[in-house]
């Protein structure tokens, strides 16, 4: 399958952002925030690429509240709103764009958190669906827990709807291009409007003090450049940093090489190692693609990764604080997490320094070094409840809060929080560009509940390797029978798209 790789909002080089200027009266903060302003502020304009506009003119919503359905989880906390300004760079810029978007359109954003799980937002408006009401005017929200629920008939094709580009680099434009399908019909829609889209990235922590412990230590950013970083590479490295505590038993309380999450820490591999599960056919829907050859090689390399004597594993789920302590407390050489892990106070206050990698690829004939998303990085959709005289005016909103997203919160948290305070030195900011230039979505991961779970059969395998000691292979979990019901739930799939396109 041919890949388009994104590189719609954190290009090449960092260059002095200008963030849109703003009196220290202009913008409604507690007493005291007006030096944050400022500080944001006072930059000196340039010509930048986060100085992109939207085309939308002349539009007041009478002061209206619009209702956003989120969920309350802790992963997406201050993404859509926050309470105040704090002097925090990220919390401010999500109340500056709110505060621009709602003075530009004449309306209020409400932030319905709803508690639950994930998939609650989906459900509730499917709720209001089935009863007639239209409660929520738009959904920002897991993926995974959300599409889904695009075969019920609950989402707006956004493609219709004036006040919206998704051919802006506001948008992004890889996931259009997965998740699009027909002639361009589209349910949902991510990009700088949503925060994990970049926060559930999966990267590569090295602890530099561990690292050159030994004589003959690599440089690691070297390796990377020379297409060197690959899964054998780190398999072998790590092997060398295991230090037993004393008492002959493999334990967290030793020191490892590589620590990692034995089931959602096995999900980025899919990305780094190229490994397709759909791909279009020509008349715009999807199709099974899954290379068994390709799937074995990755399985055999992971199960001697995760399950090598200098590797320790967590059961843990998630957003896994116990590796984020296990690292930050200097007994780990490296770590598998997402980047948001890099805000957690454990990493931000531990006394080695530490680098940031990509994941490693498969193999030196793999040319690029493919990042992964987290399934439950959010987009936003239109619930088919709405009226439809009053569909363009929700696409507008949705316009406005990417593209100021686009010049305020994604520039503050790539160039400022990211670059500036969380990446320990210049050539992790190098890194971060290759790891965020190259991120690579399969449909397969925004509808893994609509085609058998295909998405989870590595991280299975590799789950009961780790548990076991002896493993399972890809010859006893990928057989005929598993691909002929991937194959007939994708055609089930194919099926309810094309009747949601010819109804909504």
């Amino acid at each position: 399958m041919k890949t388009k790789i994104l590189c719609f909002v954190l290009l090449l080089c960092l260059i002095i952002p200008s963030i849109a200027a703003c009196k220290e009266d202009d913008v409604p903060g507690e007493e005291g925030t007006s030096d944050v302003i400022a500080s944001e502020s006072d930059v000196e304009e340039t010509t930048n690429k986060y100085d992109v506009q939207d085309k939308l003119e002349n539009i007041d919503l009478g002061g209206r509240t619009i209702t956003i359905a989120t969920s309350a989880d802790s992963w997406f906390a201050g993404e859509l709103t926050v309470e105040k300004y704090t002097g925090e760079i990220v919390n401010d810029s999500v109340y500056k764009r709110n505060f621009f978007v709602e003075d530009r359109l004449n309306m209020k954003i409400k932030n319905e958190s709803l508690k639950g799980d994930v998939y609650t937002p989906a459900q509730e408006v499917l709720k209001s669906l089935q009863s007639g009401q239209h409660v929520y005017d738009l959904v920002l929200a897991p993926v995974y827990s959300t599409i889904i629920n695009t075969a019920k008939g609950c989402w707006r094709d956004l493609n219709k709807y004036e006040n919206i580009d998704l051919s802006q680099p506001y948008w992004s434009q890889l996931f259009n291009e997965q998740l699009s399908v027909g002639n361009g019909s589209q349910f949902m829609a991510t990009g700088a409007i949503s925060l994990s889209y970049y926060r559930l990235t999966y990267v590569t922590l090295v602890n530099d003090v561990l690292l050159d412990t030994i004589t003959d230590a690599p440089d690691l950013v070297k390796v990377v450049n020379d297409k060197e970083w690959t899964i054998e590479y780190q398999t072998q490295l790590t092997s060398k940093y295991h230090i037993d505590d004393g008492d002959g038993v493999k334990e967290k309380n030793d020191s490892y090489g590589f620590i990692a999450a034995s089931y959602n820490g096995v999900n980025p591999y899919w990305s780094s190692c190229q490994l397709s599960m759909l791909e279009k056919t020509n008349d715009g829907f999807y199709t099974y693609a899954l290379n068994k050859d390709r799937l074995s090689t990755v399985v055999d390399r992971l199960i001697a990764l995760f399950t090598a004597p200098s590797t320790w594993t967590s059961d843990i789920r998630g957003n896994n604080e116990e590796l984020h302590a296990k690292f930050a407390d200097g007994t780990a050489l490296m770590t598998t997490v997402m980047l948001q892990a890099v805000e957690t106070p454990a990493i931000q206050n531990m006394k080695n320094e530490y680098s940031i990698l990509p994941i490693p690829k498969l193999d030196k004939d793999q040319d690029t070094y493919y990042s992964f998303v987290h399934d439950r990085f959010t987009a936003m959709a239109i619930p088919t409840t709405a009226p439809t005289w009053e569909c363009d005016n929700f696409a507008a909103v949705m316009e406005a809060l990417a593209s100021e997203s686009y010049r305020t919160v994604t520039q503050s948290y790539y160039e400022k929080a990211l670059k500036g305070k969380y990446a320990n030195n210049p050539e992790s900011v190098e890194m971060l560009d290759m790891i965020t230039q190259n991120v690579y979505v399969d449909a397969g991961v925004a509808y893994v509940k609509s085609i058998g779970n295909m998405p989870q059969l590595i991280r299975d395998i590799v789950d009961s390797a780790v548990k076991t000691g002896t493993g399972n292979t890809v010859a006893s979990t990928y057989n005929e029978e598993w691909e002929a019901q991937c194959r007939q739930s994708i055609g089930l799939l194919n099926a309810s798209l094309k009747e949601a396109i010819k109804n909504y």
